[in-house]
């Protein structure tokens, strides 16, 4: 290549960016088609007009035989009771077996799959085994979807330190909240 058609090549690129760069312009207050950009503080300042304040946050935390409803969704977890599991359960080795009665609800216009709820526990600060017996109807949760206006009940258990202080963590998926159940 000569050294002429170097020059005129490296000419155009830079014409080519540069006219490019041009189009690209505007003033900060006006964006590149000439009209007032808007002032984001105002926009959101106008956003949190409608907000909730952080004190009324939806509830996160409740008691074992409460509902937690969220949008499209309600989930109720029975209080603990006592439970043996049979001779060939996986368990912990902690003292207390006890077991829940999990229910929940589609109340939204589109199916739910329950195989998105996973739930852990704790008790006496120290973390829960979860038990899986089968034959004691202790087996993984419904994974068959929730139609609208439709339920489902299914035991959990879990290996606890003391059946007196459980704490349950349960999250429905991933457009939902976590929430916190204890006695």
């Amino acid at each position: 290549m000569s050294r002429a058609t170097k020059i005129t090549t490296a000419l155009a690129v830079a014409s080519i960016v540069g006219l490019t760069l041009a189009g690209c312009s505007g003033s900060p207050a006006t964006g590149t088609s000439g009209e007032a950009a808007p002032n984001m503080t105002e926009v959101a300042a106008a956003a949190s007009d409608g907000a909730a304040p952080a004190t009324e946050a939806a509830k996160t935390t409740f008691t074992f035989g409460e509902t937690a409803t969220f949008d499209g969704l309600t989930l109720a977890i029975s209080a603990p009771e006592a439970f043996t599991p049979s001779q060939y359960a996986y368990t912990g080795s902690q003292p207390s077996n006890v077991k829940f009665t999990v229910t929940i609800t589609n109340t939204g216009t589109e199916g739910y799959d329950p195989s998105l709820t996973f739930i852990t526990a704790s008790s006496a600060s120290q973390e829960a085994e979860q038990i899986i017996d089968t034959e004691g109807g202790l087996a993984l949760g419904p994974s068959t979807t929730i139609l609208p206006g439709a339920s489902v009940s299914y035991p959990v258990g879990f290996n606890v330190a003391d059946p007196a202080q459980v704490v349950m963590d349960v999250t429905s998926g991933f457009d939902y909240e976590k929430t916190t159940w204890t006695n």
